[in-house]
């Protein structure tokens, strides 16, 4: 597993918010743990210096799996939350559709 995170622009990286970032991906890392081959995270948390609004940009890429989250609020830790538990249900959504792929395949239909 490859976890990246990354700080941008006014945002500096304290050991609360980085402590709480790794609390959100936990359940995603734990998610990927169960799936097969090389899985990447990459969470870029951005602070603007011309407006009051931070954005969070997350990225997870697996054999299986692509999902891209972005969003953007005042509160980091908010959109921190925001990110990953759209990147979670995201997640969840894929496997059940391959899941489902993989159960209404018939014999006639190849792999």
């Amino acid at each position: 597993m490859n976890l990246r995170i990354a700080y941008r622009g006014t945002l500096e990286r304290t050991e609360e918010l980085d402590a709480h970032v790794r609390k959100q991906l936990a359940k995603i890392i734990k998610f990927l743990e169960q799936e097969q081959g090389p899985a990447t995270i990459d969470m870029v948390l951005d602070g603007h210096p011309n407006h009051a609004h931070n954005s969070v940009h997350l990225h997870i890429i697996t054999p299986v799996f692509e999902v891209v989250a972005v969003r953007e609020d005042q509160n980091i830790y908010q959109v921190v939350d925001k990110v990953t538990d759209i990147a979670y249900v995201d997640l969840h959504k894929q496997k059940e559709k391959l899941v489902h792929d993989k159960k209404n395949r018939g014999p006639h239909r190849p792999a």
